[in-house]
């Protein structure tokens, strides 16, 4: 039983990596993307 439980909380836990990673990739495009923009405004 002890295992079991384990098993979903490590489930759980890989799962908000994932989550915390595809978040954090979309973050770093969209600031990317107004760097880019501001970029091309100063020129």
């Amino acid at each position: 039983m002890e295992n079991a439980s384990g098993s979903v909380l490590n489930n759980q836990y890989a799962m908000s990596i994932t989550l915390s990673e595809k978040a954090n990739s979309e973050c770093i495009a969209l600031l990317s993307g107004l760097l880019r923009a501001r970029v091309k405004h100063l020129i």
